[in-house]
């Protein structure tokens, strides 16, 4: 499984959290924090630091990187 920064986007959008309140609320920096929207990989502890924050499942915050690759497989099918 693969973090997903665009769930993290929606999940903090409906929320109404800002990227700066996700630091606050994380005790680190807004610069560190979005460096969460250009990662696909993160440790554990920050996952379930960033869930609680957001008051979400942790599973909400990745994607299964199978389903990316059928995807790719099936767009790729499609275009040949």
């Amino acid at each position: 499984m693969l973090f997903d920064s665009n769930k993290l986007d929606e999940i903090m959008e409906q929320k109404g959290v800002t990227i700066a309140r996700l630091a606050e609320c994380l005790d680190i920096s807004i610069s560190r924090a979005y460096q969460f929207k250009k990662k696909k990989e993160i440790w554990a502890s920050t996952a379930f630091r960033i869930s609680d924050a957001l008051d979400c499942n942790v599973y909400d915050l990745f994607t299964d990187d199978m389903d990316e690759r059928v995807t790719a497989a099936n767009a790729n099918n499609e275009n040949n």
